[in-house]
């Protein structure tokens, strides 16, 4: 321990003097074992073709490339003995093989010789084109990926060419001189000084063709020509330096210099210019490194590489630097975080820098630390802020709290303190910049203000005060003529040094810019810096932007050089700013440790040099030296290809070659995750002639241009679909210059099944099996078209639901009058009847039911709207369920059903409303009542359990399918169940919206072979603090009074109704007067329908059959671009459009007819006009219904189709055609087949045709028995058989009335049957429309027996005619032939029309016969 501790000691003993002696190196890069590399004991250094550096080292092999470190597997463990590049390969020697690596392949291979390895291949050289291998003592020529011997068993060990082609090798201490055919010409030995032999490490030829010699302990040989042999140098004597031992690299510089690697560091021979230097690597403060070198090597960038033994590499990226750094404080000061602030130099040369934590520090002109000034050896402060040097010699230094203190050159010290008793004195005690004007003044300025101190006097003068406002931040004083400006941190002041004036200056465009630091150069020019990098010029009391560069942060300091140039410190770099605006960077984190530069701490000497501090930095550096090296340009090199992170073999599948020489790669379809690893190989990339980034774009992926990621170093990209991409790599200047580019094309295969080859496979089969489907296919697609409109039909149905039940609520309303005139005169007209089936009750009957059907309708808008209101109150459910019940139990006695209440118990005192659960309950009982065959069985249950009540009504009709479940609870449904009737009404729909208001829970239950079950879940809800209120029951009676008229009414028909021949026209105006004045004078001859605008008229146009629409052109109504949708749309371009305008200008006619419109007037509108305009336009319209009508339909193609109506007729007739012998045939029959609802098969054919689908079908049979007729000898019994008839007494019938006896024989007509198909949502305005009729009816048989009331003929014409219209003014076509046949019967007179009484319907009235009406007629 001991003797390795003394060793050590005396190491350091011998070094010391070798040390003192060296130049410093601080600028370069060093990689070690730290950063990665694979051994510190460097063997080898080449670099290849891109600029990156392969790195030899005892145990593997690294790629250095300017940004990471890449370690070769292949080589791991292996000592590396030399590299080589070719400028296509690159040659590596282990010790046991050599291979090389094909740049463009991007892989190695093995170099052999028949089979043999190339072991301790040393030298590796180009000898006239072809590459030289010296190994293991044999000499071998490569060429074409060919391996040739050439000498065997040759004596050195090490060979080189020089510039004539001379080879020389070493062994020991012997040189051989060997020819071009590597026979030995001359052999040299070595000797040193003793005359012992000189063994040999190393040997080099430099360009001049001198060929050099290191050695062990001997020092340098040199080959003199003169004299043919090997000379020692002279560099111990002639340099007076120790001598150069183990010597085991050579190398030359740009500039002809050797660089000689030794075991104690490196030393520059320039033998021509005498000159010797030995070198250190400066590592940190005050810290320096020698390094025992093995290897050194000049990169094709001209920078030298140094290859040590125990310490890593080291890339040399300035040899002698320009700028020096010195250390603010003694070495022996271990005291961190001194800053630098005030710089002055006084006239003995030496620097005097104030510091933030140590007072004054004194260098000498060499930047050596002398001493410091502080509290601890004078009465300074520790924390001077700011120093000027007097033009008397003294120097001036101001602190942070401490006042002004005064430094004589014998080093006494006075100091200035303010007193507010003396106003004589300093304004304050924080001195934050201060000038000397002359000999005889100095300008200090402080945070309370700025003084002038008198020297002669010794008083200071007061030219600025604070005068209330916040303190001042000073950071920089400048002279410029005869105004002297400090710059404050938000302004600028000028003091004029004639007028003795003061003036403020703030930057208007922002006055919050912070300013920082100021210069004045020789003409007189102002710059400012602020704290966000911004440089500003102030002239003419004026500021200018004068500079932004996105690389300056902020400016800490400004000095200007002789050439007018300004250098800016900035954090850890520098930049000089010409009078051109060129930047140029350098980046000094190398000379800073990664300290920043301070403010207030700048100075220029009178020799030009400039100075900035820092944090325990001085910086130092003469501008006229600052040479600028040329600049490489970067190389952008695509190192790596990965798929899912993993790298991707050169020669694989997928990258034949290296992935920077490959321009196309072809992908499989999962392999959707792809990197690529890109890198700028710049080692001067802390120099920037402009700053630069690597960019890229995907082409047919994405047009954008992205950053690649800096501290990845990669581009990625996943979920690559099938396709073809271009991959664009660009390496971009800031100023938009692309420094260099790359592309790549990438190919992503598709999927296995998409392929080529599946893709001929599918073809092939597709071909083979088209035939066979194509049928198929045909009917598919007008199935799906089907289904597509049906369901476009259904959404607008949905959508129109809301606004039919809003129309009907409105209609109910109206319904209000002829009803109240109803009830009016049967009490006037009508005596009471003892008797139940008379006419008089059967009447008031009637006028009930339809009360109470206008009421449901109104109850089920209401609820369906949400805006019935839920009042609840305490009831004892039992009770009042069982009350509901009992009102329905004579209706069950009376159909023989077996009825029960059941309740778990006597008393349940619950919250509910009763008036919604009266309607629920009564609706479903009804429902059950008549659903129930005679001697079927119905209950009604209540049990609780826990929190819920549940109420189960029972009926025992067929069981309910789950499609049957969903459809009860529509409106107007008529959904069969099994053999009873149609569930027409919206009872059911009242009970599922009372369910969904109350938030309770209804299902159906059906219970196989026994019947089905509603069941109502609600919660029990109880509050002891509420009163039990006894329920009354009120509309119950009035849903068992419309129970039995639905029971007593089960068996009869409704006859088809008839519709007024009218057309119906849409008026679209805003104005309510005009539309009250066009409505009165069109209604005589027009049903007219009105809207406010255009959104309301297209909810019109949904729901209503429209002929004719008149609208407003003013923006509020929007009738051009209503006229637009109408004539786009295909549904509705048959509506004709008449627009009306204030406009008179000739554009809003041009306007009007390119949106469409048929007919177009202008205010004031004259009616007679528009009725006129009305009746032609109609005319045409009544003209196309008629030629329909008329249409012959079996006899046209679809090549004779002129459009779509046609086509629809075409393909109705043809299916009526197909199925005329089918008995089932009929509208329902139709509507399954087309996929269309009776409503919409109702309205289309009705439209096209005026004729209803039962008689459009009608009409087809009797022309196709008309042809039969007259074309074949079948009977009529035949005939009907064709036809699809079942009776052919009721084929006869119906043909005689469809043919007059013009045609056929004299036949009398008896009987006229209409057949209307009225949509489910119309039923309940049926049964309501029904009821007028009968009430009517009756009102006319009684009408005899009250004449002797009234004693006089009663008007009866004018009497039907005031209800008739009443009717017609709400409905729009009355479904009552009644009316009708009584005014012609009042007009025409009795004997022409009692044959054509349709007694069958008076008939259906109890008490009314036709011979009761022939009476009275």
């Amino acid at each position: 321990m001991m003797k390795a501790l003394f060793c050590h000691i005396l190491f350091l003993l011998f070094m010391l003097p070798m040390w003192s002696q060296s130049n410093i190196i601080e600028n370069y890069i060093h990689i070690s074992k730290k950063e990665g590399i694979s051994h510190n004991n460097i063997s080898t250094i080449h670099d290849d073709c891109y600029g990156a550096i392969w790195i030899g080292t005892f145990n593997g092999l690294d790629v250095y490339d300017s940004k990471k470190l890449t370690h070769i597997d292949r080589f791991s463990g292996m000592p590396i003995n030399s590299l080589f590049d070719t400028g296509k390969e690159m040659f590596v020697a282990a010790e046991m093989f050599l291979e090389v690596y094909d740049y463009e392949a991007g892989r190695f291979s093995r170099i052999t010789y028949n089979g043999n390895e190339l072991m301790y291949a040393v030298s590796i050289f180009r000898y006239e084109n072809d590459v030289i291998i010296l190994s293991n003592g044999n000499i071998y020529k490569y060429k074409d990926k060919e391996v040739t011997l050439i000498k065997s068993s040759v004596p050195f060990l090490r060979l080189v060419c020089d510039k004539y082609g001379v080879l020389w090798g070493l062994n020991g201490d012997k040189v051989y001189k060997v020819d071009k055919t590597f026979e030995i010409l001359k052999t040299y030995n070595l000797k040193g000084a003793d005359r012992s032999p000189a063994k040999g490490l190393c040997i080099y030829a430099d360009s001049r063709s001198i060929i050099w010699i290191g050695t062990i302990k001997d020092g340098l040989f040199k080959y003199n020509r003169t004299y043919d042999d090997f000379h020692k140098e002279t560099i111990v004597s002639e340099y007076k330096v120790n001598d150069l031992e183990d010597i085991a690299s050579i190398a030359e510089d740009e500039y002809n210099r050797l660089w000689i690697g030794y075991n104690y560091g490196l030393a520059i021979y320039d033998y021509n210019d005498h000159l010797f230097r030995n070198y250190a690597f400066e590592t940190n403060h005050n810290s320096l490194q020698n390094v025992a070198i093995t290897s050194i090597y000049r990169t094709k960038s001209h920078n030298m590489v140094i290859g040590s033994y125990f310490s890593g590499l080291f890339y040399i990226k300035e040899l002698n630097s320009t700028k020096k750094f010195y250390t603010l404080t003694d070495a022996k000061d271990n005291i961190g975080g001194v800053t630098s602030n005030g710089i002055v130099r006084d006239r003995l040369s030496r620097l005097w820098v104030a510091t933030n934590c140590r007072g004054v520090s004194i260098l000498d002109e060499n930047g050596k630390f002398i001493k410091r000034l502080d509290h601890t050896n004078s009465v300074i402060s520790n924390n001077i802020i700011c120093l000027e040097m007097g033009l008397d010699g003294n120097v001036w230094a101001g602190g942070l709290s401490s006042g002004l203190y005064k430094i004589a050159p014998d080093e006494r010290i006075t100091h200035y303190m303010p007193s507010s008793v003396d106003t004589t004195s300093l304004s304050g005690s924080f001195v934050q910049t201060l000038c000397a004007l002359n000999e005889d003044s100095l300008l200090v300025a402080t945070n309370k203000g700025i003084d002038i101190y008198l020297h002669k006097v010794g008083t200071f003068s007061r030219i600025l005060t604070s005068q209330g406002r916040s303190d001042y931040n000073f950071f920089d004083c400048m002279v410029c003529h005869d105004k002297v400006y400090l710059i404050n941190s938000m302004s600028l002041f000028g003091y004029d040094r004639l007028t003795k004036e003061i003036k403020e200056y703030v930057l208007a465009d922002d006055p919050t810019t912070a300013f920082q630091c100021g210069y004045a150069d020789k003409n007189g020019h102002l710059w400012l810096g602020t704290r966000r990098g911004e440089l500003f010029s102030f002239e003419n009391g004026e500021f200018q932007l004068y500079i932004k560069h996105k690389a300056i942060n902020t400016i800490a300091g400004i000095e200007g050089d002789a050439e007018g140039n300004l250098w800016l410190s900035s954090g850890n770099n520098l930049f000089r700013v010409t009078p051109q605006k060129e930047v140029r960077q350098f980046n000094l984190d190398w000379g800073l440790d990664g300290k920043e530069f301070n403010v207030r701490s700048s100075y220029t000497d009178k020799e030009g040099c400039i100075y900035f501090g820092a944090t325990e930095k001085l910086l130092k550096f003469d501008p006229q030296r600052m040479v600028e090296r040329k600049h490489i340009q970067p190389v952008l090199y695509i190192s790596a290809l990965k798929l899912f992170n993993v790298p991707v073999e050169s020669g694989s599948s997928i990258l034949k070659n290296h992935i920077d020489n490959t321009d196309r790669i072809v992908l499989d379809n999962d392999q959707n995750f792809v990197s690529f690893a890109v890198v700028s190989i710049d080692y001067n990339s802390d120099q920037p002639l402009s700053p630069y980034k690597i960019v890229y774009q995907l082409e047919n992926y994405d047009n954008h241009w992205y950053d690649v990621n800096a501290a990845s170093n990669e581009i990625s990209f996943t979920g690559l679909s099938t396709g073809n991409y271009v991959l664009h790599i660009q390496l971009k200047a800031d100023n938009g210059d692309v420094l260099a580019d790359k592309k790549i094309e990438i190919k992503v295969l598709p999927p296995l099944w998409l392929s080529p080859y599946m893709i001929v496979l599918y073809i092939l089969l597709l071909g083979i099996v088209i035939y066979a489907i194509r049928s198929f296919i045909v009917k598919q697609r007008r199935a799906k078209e089907l289904v597509a409109q049906s369901k476009r039909e259904q959404a607008e149905m949905e959508k129109l639901n809301t606004l039919k039940l809003d129309f009907f609520t409105s209609l109910s309303h109206e319904f209000q009058r002829p009803l109240a005139i109803i009830s009016t005169l049967q009490n006037d007209l009508l005596p009471d009847d003892s008797e139940q089936d008379s006419e008089t009750n059967i009447f008031k009957r009637n006028v009930k039911r339809l009360q109470y059907l206008i009421d449901q309708l109104m109850d089920f808008r209401n609820i369906e709207s949400q805006h019935a209101k839920v009042k609840m109150d305490k009831y004892d459910i039992v009770c009042f369920l069982n009350d509901i019940y009992e009102a329905f139990t004579p209706l069950f006695r009376h159909k023989e059903i077996s009825h029960e209440f059941i309740s778990d118990t006597t008393s349940l005192p619950i919250l509910f409303d009763s008036d919604k659960l009266e309607i629920l309950i009564g609706n479903l009982l009804s429902n059950a009542f008549k659903h129930t065959r005679q001697g079927g069985k119905c209950y009604l249950k209540i049990a609780h359990k826990e929190e819920v009540v549940t109420v189960d009504v029972f009926n025992s009709g067929p069981c309910l399918t789950e499609e049957q479940k969903t459809a009860i609870f529509q409106p107007y449904n008529s959904i069969q169940i099994a053999d009873m009737r149609s569930n027409g009404g919206i009872g059911l729909s009242i009970a599922n919206s009372i369910v969904k208001l109350l938030n309770i829970h209804l299902s159906v239950i059906s219970v196989e072979n026994e019947g089905n079950i509603f069941r109502i879940e609600m919660p029990l809800h109880k509050d002891d603090n509420l009163e039990l209120i006894s329920p009354r029951i009120k509309v119950v009676n009035q849903i068992i009074d419309n129970t039995i008229y639905v029971e007593e009414q089960a068996q009869s028909s409704n006859e088809d109704m008839d519709e007024r021949n009218l057309f119906q026209v849409l008026i679209v105006e805003d104005d309510a007067d005009t539309k009250k004045i066009l409505k009165k004078k069109l209604q005589k001859n027009f049903h007219v329908l009105l809207a406010s605008d255009s959104d309301e008229a297209l909810l019109v146009l949904k729901s209503q059959n429209v002929d004719m629409v008149i609208s407003n052109t003013a923006p509020q109504v929007d009738g051009l671009g209503l006229c637009k949708t109408i004539k786009d749309n295909e549904k509705t371009n048959r509506i004709l459009v008449l627009l009306i305008s204030s406009d008179l200008s000739p554009e809003s006619k041009i306007a009007a007819f390119q949106a469409g419109t048929d007919a177009f007037m202008q205010k004031p509108i004259h009616i007679q006009e528009l009725l006129l305009r009305m009746n032609n336009m109609l005319k045409n319209k009544n003209a196309l219904r008629s030629y329909y009508s008329n249409f012959d339909q079996a006899n046209v193609t679809e090549q004779n189709m002129n459009n779509a109506d046609e086509v629809f007729l075409k393909n109705l007739t043809d299916f009526v055609l197909q199925h005329l012998s089918d008995p089932e045939m009929s509208v329902n029959l139709i509507t399954k087949h087309f996929n269309i609802s009776r409503t919409l098969l109702y309205m289309n054919v009705k439209r096209i045709t005026d004729q209803t689908p039962s008689n459009f079908i009608l009409n087809i049979k009797m022309s196709q028995a008309k042809k039969m007729l007259l074309t074949t000898s079948m009977t009529s019994s035949e005939i009907a058989d064709q036809l699809g008839y079942c009776n052919s007494n009721h084929f006869s019938r119906q043909f005689k009335l469809m043919h007059p006896r013009s045609d056929f024989h004299n036949q009398r007509f008896v009987l006229r049957i209409h057949q209307q198909d009225i949509g489910g949502f119309f039923h309940t305005f049926e049964r309501i429309l029904k009821s007028l009729e009968i009430c009517l009816i009756v009102i006319i048989a009684f009408f005899e027996r009250f004449q002797e009331t009234f004693g006089s003929r009663l008007d009866i014409h004018r009497f039907f005619a005031a209800v008739s219209m009443s009717v017609r003014s709400q409905v729009g076509i009355v479904h009552c032939k009644a009316f009708k046949f009584f005014r012609c019967t009042w007009q025409n007179g009795t004997d022409r029309i009692l044959p054509r009484l349709p007694c069958i319907i008076l008939g259906r009235i109890p008490g009314i016969t036709c011979h009761t009406i022939n009476r009275y007629l």
